[in-house]
C-alpha cells in the first residue's frame, strides 16, 4: 500500500513529536526542509535572523522539498513534516512570489493540520502568536485551494494523535452509511 501524508500546522504544534512516534512504528518519515536548510546555514556560520525570510532561503526550501519528493519511494506509506505547499504560505507572509507547485498535488493523499499550541520560541521559531494564527489560517486556505480535504488533528497526547493519523493514512476515513 502507498500513501503520502503531510503533517502541517503553524510552528510549535507538535508535528515533529508525532512524526518521531510514527517513525518508531516503522513508517518512513521525511523531516521538515526548512529545518534542514536552516541547520545547514548555521553550520556554515550564517545568521538565522537575516536569512529566514529571504528569497534565497525560501528557494532552498523548495529545492530541498523537490529533492525529497524525487527521492521518496511512491510505493510506501510516508509521513512528511510539512511539504512543498507550506512554502506558498511562508512566501506570501514574506512578500515573495509563490512557487508553481501544483504538479505535485496528485502525489499526496492526506493532509493533517494540527491544532495550534502556544509558541515555544527557539532558533527556528521566531513567530509570535498573532503570526502563528495567520500562518494556521493561510495553511488551511492554501491546502483547500489546492483541492485537498484536510483532516484536523486535535490537541491530545503524541500517541493518540499518531493513532488518529495512522488510522486515516493506513485504512482511510470511516465509511458513513
Amino acid at each position: 500500500m502507498n500513501s503520502w501524508n503531510i503533517l502541517t500546522a503553524a510552528p510549535s504544534a507538535g508535528k515533529s513529536s508525532v512524526l518521531r512516534e510514527l517513525s518508531s512504528r516503522g513508517y518512513r518519515t521525511c523531516p521538515e526542509s526548512a529545518t534542514i536548510v536552516l541547520d545547514q546555514h548555521i553550520s556554515e556560520g550564517g545568521d538565522v535572523s537575516s536569512f529566514r525570510n529571504t528569497e534565497e532561503f525560501n528557494d532552498k526550501i523548495v529545492e530541498k522539498d523537490i529533492q525529497t519528493i524525487k527521492n521518496t519511494p511512491q510505493n510506501e506509506i510516508v509521513f512528511f513534516d510539512r511539504s512543498i505547499f507550506d512554502n506558498i504560505v511562508y512566501r506570501q507572509m514574506s512578500g515573495l512570489e509563490t512557487p508553481d507547485v501544483e504538479e505535485y498535488v496528485p502525489l499526496f493523499d492526506n493532509i493533517f493540520i494540527f491544532e495550534r499550541l502556544p509558541i515555544e520560541s527557539d532558533y527556528r521559531r521566531t513567530e509570535d502568536d498573532e503570526e502563528a494564527e495567520k500562518i494556521q489560517k493561510l495553511l488551511v486556505e492554501t491546502y483547500e485551494e489546492l483541492g485537498f480535504n484536510p483532516q484536523f488533528v486535535e490537541l491530545d497526547t503524541v500517541v493518540n494523535r499518531a493513532d488518529y493519523i495512522e488510522e486515516l493514512a493506513v485504512y482511510g476515513p470511516p465509511v458513513i452509511h
